[in-house]
């Protein structure tokens, strides 16, 4: 296999293991000590690197989980070179508003290599953009162009205005965001204290780092008192009281003092992989989560400063006491100072003892789903856990996973259409060509009904001919109202027989004619020539327009827009000022699957979907102005695996991963399932169910291990998946209550409250739709307990936000928005529900919260 492909870099690495070995020898033998010490580092700086040949003997071994497949020295490099994260400018670069260039707005990046009949070859080349000289700066630390970077660029920088960022303001940037917020808040909670474990993007109240002494912290936070529950309870709020720092420093002082050599080479490690890291990323605002782990050497370093901390606060306090007491006391403080605090303050967000909810919520995705299904996953926290338990647990490995942000890459898209040990290969109808990297990487979506004016037709031709019906029985009235018929009977019939039995669409060129003929109507003198009122020629006009506008309106096929958009041909491609070569385009927003009853209802099976209830043709519109190579594959799955394979996506996905189909999609567990059964979709009711096979799911074949386990601790991003399994025991619950199955809705209910209580989860918002589910069924005790809770957390909150300074309180209004929010959508279910009981104690609480929001407002 690496014969073909690999024998240049097998000859490249033995000619340098021989130079090495000949030059450590010859400089050895000759005592050429500095060169024979410059070649055996270098040697040892090749052995180190050269562990990364584990990764290329991995993917040659063809295992099912390769990322990147770097089998070539190409992918490997690849690999390296972390190319599947973007690239970002470092010394010199565009700010996130410098102008493309007008003459040539992107320009020919790196050749993009594939295999083809045995040899390297050349298939594109990545484009890149081309930005103006005058809007490029030195060190560009606001790069990214994203509306939500640019927002948080500005405020942190405290450049407000719109032109483009000077050095200055990247500097400040700098400074305040990637050093202060992206690394000295990190070293700050590993050795001074954490406020909590919420993501920080800004603000007093997240993920800040705190020490624990009152007025230190209030200086800096403003508020560290009365805590509302959800941050009072967070079990990662720990402080530290600047005793591992203080440590530190003296370690620091202790080394200066007695080894600057030393001094300096640990400070090169601190420095080099904590600041400089901080440096060299340049990150952008809205990290997807928080990046401390990217400094673990620098706080490494730094942890031996405090343990060289111990040895200096020994030589100084035996200047006060003998040995033994002074051994004894520096051994107390500095156990008490750093191990024990971590152990007692670190040990209840660190266990992980009885924590299982990563397998069992994996577990219970797979068991969503039915056999053989193609599962749509985004995110490293849903795609890792189920592969896992496919991988080493052999649990339902007929279910296909696939993530879509490496669908984004051509080798993972090879790789999906390889079987498993458990299932087959998912179907893709296009050759690599199409999707290979540089190809159709982006594509802007450009409407263009025309290209497939035919096939609009003939999928709604009944409606279209009797459309055209229409206006061709008005013309035909009307001519016969000017006589025609009777002066000219020959060419009224001839007329009448011809234009009456055309094919309506604008490819038919008996039809372009018709339509000529109509809209010369538009002159009063050809009015007068065929003796028609110069009114009623209008009207007849504005109807073919009417016309024409609905049949450019249609969906277009998803088969023939696929294809239109895997062409070559130059005809399906267009012209713009990004390349200096035409590219391809996305030609429609909306569109149309016909579906075959007959496959649908075999497909489901058990399931059995009635006839009468499926549609004849799916139609969806996608809101984007631009699809990526993986929005493009998962609409080529569909088509390629449609009712072969059952389909379903992550129910915990960002919205626009559904591409318009949600009113398709029905929730059957956590994954929604595509069912070609349409139901209206609103504000009000985002969310379909299927709530027998949700339900089954539930009771029968879902395990949630130890959730139950108040004492368990659970991040950030376990807690939202929590709130996210309330929201759906929610939807269940109504589903049921619709369908006519009260028992099994209440059920559902007290699960949820069984399963994820508020001393697991304080509820907030997100536990309305539970309440409004006990109203429904008409247990207002239940529905009432639940509310004062969660309205009393709201009020804690409003009443903890109203304390902050003005300068401090504007990062706190969505909150306070949504405290506020839901003390009143509480209000409105008790009052809605003639709930009397409880209506003037939840009065009383939105009364209060009112006044706390309003006096915030007044405030600002």
């Amino acid at each position: 296999m690496y014969s073909g492909y690999n024998t240049g870099l097998f000859v490249f690495a033995a000619l340098i293991i021989l130079l090495l070995i000949a030059g450590i020898y010859i400089s050895g033998i000759k005592k050429k000590r500095i060169i024979n010490l410059i070649i055996t580092g270098f040697a040892i700086f090749l052995t180190g690197y050269s562990t990364y040949t584990i990764v290329l003997i991995r993917s040659a071994s063809n295992i099912p989980l390769d990322q990147n497949n770097p089998e070539t020295i190409f992918n490997f490099i690849s690999y390296l070179n972390r190319e599947q994260y973007g690239s970002r400018p470092l010394w010199y670069g565009q700010q996130y508003n410098s102008r493309y260039d007008n003459r040539q707005p992107y320009i020919q990046g790196d050749p993009v290599y594939d295999t083809i009949n045995g040899k390297y070859s050349i298939v594109a080349h990545k484009p890149e953009a081309n930005y103006e000289s005058v809007d490029k700066r030195i060190l560009p630390r606001m790069w990214s162009n994203q509306p939500e970077h640019v927002a948080a660029y500005k405020e942190w920088s405290h450049d407000k205005k719109n032109s483009v960022p000077s050095f200055g303001s990247n500097i400040g940037f700098m400074f305040r965001y990637q050093f202060s917020q992206m690394y000295i808040r990190y070293f700050m909670w590993n050795f001074v204290g954490r406020q909590n474990d919420l993501q920080s993007h800004g603000g007093p109240v997240n993920g800040n780092w705190s020490s624990g002494i009152g007025f230190i912290d209030k200086m800096r936070l403003s508020q560290t008192k009365d805590l509302p529950p959800h941050l009072e309870n967070n079990k990662a709020r720990n402080y530290y009281y600047f005793l591992p720092l203080l440590l530190g420093l003296i370690g620091i002082y202790f080394q200066f003092k007695t080894d600057k050599k030393y001094l300096f080479v640990i400070s090169l490690i601190f420095i080099f992989t904590g600041l400089a890291i901080a440096f060299y990323l340049n990150q952008h605002p809205y990290q997807a989560r928080e990046r401390d782990y990217s400094y673990i050497g620098s706080f490494y370093a730094f942890s031996l400063w405090i343990g060289l901390g111990v040895v200096g606060l020994y030589s100084l306090i035996t200047k006060f006491l003998k040995h033994k007491l002074a051994v004894r006391t520096t051994a107390f403080i500095c156990i008490m100072a750093v191990p024990f605090q971590f152990l007692v303050k670190n040990f209840d967000d660190n266990n992980r003892h009885k924590n299982d909810f990563a397998y069992h919520f994996a577990y219970n995705m797979l068991n969503s789903c039915e056999k053989d299904a193609i599962l749509f996953v985004s995110g490293d926290n849903e795609t890792f856990p189920l592969w896992y338990l496919q991988e080493c647990e052999h649990i339902r490995e007929d279910v296909r996973i696939v993530n879509l942000s490496f669908l984004n890459t051509d080798w993972y898209i090879d790789q999906i259409q390889s079987p498993t040990k458990g299932a087959s290969g998912i179907k893709i109808s296009i050759p690599k060509s199409k999707y290979i990297s540089g190809q159709r990487e982006l594509m802007l979506i450009k409407e263009n009904p025309y290209a497939f004016i035919e096939d609009i037709y003939y999928y709604n031709i009944n409606e279209i001919n009797e459309d055209y019906a229409v206006i061709f029985d008005k013309f035909s009235e009307l001519l016969k109202k000017s006589g025609l018929d009777k002066t000219r009977p020959a060419e009224y019939s001839n007329f009448v027989n011809y234009y009456q039995r055309i094919q309506p669409h604008g490819a038919s060129p008996p039809f372009r004619d018709f339509c000529d003929i109509v809209f010369s109507l538009r002159d009063t003198a050809q009015c007068d020539a065929f003796g028609i009122p110069y009114s009623e020629a209008q009207d007849l006009v504005k109807l073919l327009n009417s016309f024409l506008e609905k049949q450019i309106s249609y969906s277009i096929p998803l088969n023939q827009t696929l294809n239109f958009v895997f062409s070559e041909d130059t005809a399906t491609k267009i012209s713009t000022k990004l390349y200096d070569y035409p590219i391809d385009y996305f030609p429609s927003r909306k569109i149309m699957l016909p579906i075959n009853k007959n496959e649908v209802i075999n497909a489901f099976g058990e399931v059995q979907l009635q006839e009468d209830i499926i549609v004849d043709n799916m139609s969806w519109q996608i809101d984007k102005e631009s699809l990526t190579k993986s929005d493009l594959m998962v609409l080529e799955i569909i088509r390629a695996n449609m009712w072969q394979k059952p389909i379903y996506f992550s129910s915990m996905m960002n919205s626009s991963n559904y591409l318009g189909l949600e009113k398709y999609l029905y929730l059957e567990g956590l994954v929604y399932r595509l069912i070609p059964v349409e139901t209206d979709i609103s504000v009000a009711d985002p969310v379909n169910v299927n709530s027998y096979a949700m339900y089954m799911n539930f009771t029968r074949n879902f395990k949630w291990g130890n959730l139950r386990e108040s004492d368990v601790y659970y991040d950030e991003n376990t807690r939202n998946s929590l709130i996210n399994l309330r929201n759906h025991y929610s939807r269940l619950a109504r589903g049921l209550y619709f369908a006519g199955a009260i028992k099994q809705s209440q059920q559902m209910l007290d699960e949820c409250i069984k399963l994820i209580p508020n001393n697991l989860i304080a509820f907030d918002y997100y536990i309305v739709g539970i309440v409004h589910g006990y109203y429904r069924i008409n247990k207002n005790a239940e529905a009432a307990e639940i509310a004062l809770i969660t309205a009393e957390n709201a009020l804690a909150e409003l009443e903890f936000y109203s304390k902050f300074p003005v300068q401090k309180s504007q990062s706190l209004k969505l909150y306070q928005q949504r405290a506020m929010k839901t003390i009143e959508e509480l209000y409105i279910l008790a009052k809605e529900y003639k709930h009397r009981e409880f209506v003037k104690q939840i009065e009383d609480i939105y009364n209060r919260g009112l006044n706390l929001y309003n006096k915030s407002i007044i405030t600002d």
